[in-house]
């Protein structure tokens, strides 16, 4: 039992401290595999265990969040996280072999590396970016992992770049918006969608109404589903059962589109149109100079205790960005530490990640006479993760300090 105790003691241990110890581990305990070297790796390690960490439901692509139904590696263990204690048994006897540990974003799959690590497991590799980024991508620099992943679904997840792809050879393809007519509008209440935007060839199907529109809809030929509150996957399935043969939905819907950027859409800025006065970028689209050239002014919209580092919540303790003024979200209107500022610099604005108070304060600069106002779309979070997962995106940890 020495072994169940110990695995059970440092998940719960790195649960807690998720946040301070996030990637301290890397390379330390455990050796962190870049997505693109899966391969090569799976091909040197003689008998490797592989390991899904993700929920049943992950595993089984039954998730209750569908954006998760990504598929697994074929021939891997599925032992959830949350499972390790009563099931440690099955790993025991693996102490000596190889293990390479995945999951959705590498984040728990991460605390079982360290946990292993802990308890014995001399090598032990984790997947960075998990299956995520492999659906993020789709191009050849992952082209080498495609005949080790399998997916039980009725459809085709694509990519931004496929998305592009699409419309560039075929113009009038059936490009379903999922989303209701009020949000399809951007009509008051619905902030998010008029951020987001939407695609300007799609045509807007309420997720509610498909059986209703079904005459609307060619049954005979490619149909591209998008959406902003993840319906997509259901909504394939209606489309199959009706008698369609080529269901294509978009990998994460318009988030994904925001979250992931130009890099993994490059045609997002002629197939979009949008309604805010501010833009969204992402962190993948950022270069290295653009936070210390690009954007004059850069504003940390975070509380005081997320800001110093001192939340309650340890997992918000993440740092902060260099030269960042801080002025908590609520505050923005009454500062007079905004007064000063070059209302025609660009302007980037942040805080822990896609939340609402970011784009709320970029709202508020916007109404203040700021011309240039964008925000982090997965604001400093995913800056983080991404410069930890993603191979080429180290400089971003560059522009984090008092990171504990």
């Amino acid at each position: 039992m020495e072994f169940a105790g110990t695995i059970a003691l440092m998940i719960g241990v790195c649960c807690c401290t998720v946040s301070k110890a996030q990637y301290e581990d890397d390379n330390v305990r455990f050796t962190t595999v870049p997505l693109e070297r899966a391969d090569s790796l799976f091909r040197t390690l003689r008998d490797p265990v592989l390991l899904d960490v993700r929920s049943i439901e992950e595993y089984e692509c039954r998730a209750p969040y569908t954006f998760a139904m990504v598929g697994r590696m074929k021939g891997a263990m599925n032992i959830p996280i949350d499972s390790f204690e009563v099931r440690y048994t099955d790993l025991a006897p693996h102490k000596e072999r190889d293990v390479v540990v995945y999951c959705w974003t590498s984040q728990r799959s991460r605390r079982v590396a360290s946990a292993l690590a802990d308890s014995g497991f001399t090598r032990v590799f984790n997947l960075n970016g998990g299956l995520s980024q492999y659906w993020v991508e789709q191009t050849e620099r992952l082209a080498s992992l495609r005949e080790r992943i399998e997916v039980d679904l009725p459809y085709t997840l694509i990519t931004g770049m496929e998305l592009c792809e699409r419309l560039a050879k075929d113009p009038s393809v059936q490009l379903i918006d999922l989303r209701s007519d009020s949000a399809f509008r951007w009509l008051p209440g619905h902030e998010i969608d008029r951020d987001w935007g939407r695609l300007r060839s799609a045509r807007n199907i309420p997720f509610d109404a498909i059986q209703a529109r079904r005459p609307e809809i060619d049954l005979s030929k490619p149909i591209m589903l998008i959406d902003g509150r993840d319906r997509e996957p259901e909504a394939a399935r209606i489309l199959v059962d009706m008698g369609a043969t080529d269901v294509r939905v978009v990998f994460r819907g318009y988030s994904g589109l925001a979250g992931y950027g130009e890099r993994h859409c490059p045609c997002r800025e002629a197939i979009m149109e949008y309604g805010a006065p501010y833009r969204e970028v992402a962190d993948y689209d950022l270069r290295p100079t653009d936070l210390t050239t690009r954007f004059t002014h850069i504003i940390d919209v975070r509380s005081d205790e997320e800001y110093t580092n001192t939340h309650m919540q340890s997992w918000k303790n993440i740092g902060r960005m260099k030269g960042a003024l801080h002025v908590p979200s609520g505050g923005i209107s009454s500062s007079g530490s905004i007064a000063g500022l070059d209302r025609h610099a660009e302007v980037l604005v942040y805080a822990y990640s896609a939340n609402k108070e970011a784009k709320a304060a970029a709202q508020s600069l916007c109404d203040l006479g700021f011309t240039k106002v964008h925000v982090l779309t997965r604001g400093l979070f995913g800056l983080r993760w991404t410069a930890n997962n993603i191979s080429g995106y180290g400089y971003l940890n560059d522009h984090v300090e008092n990171d504990p």
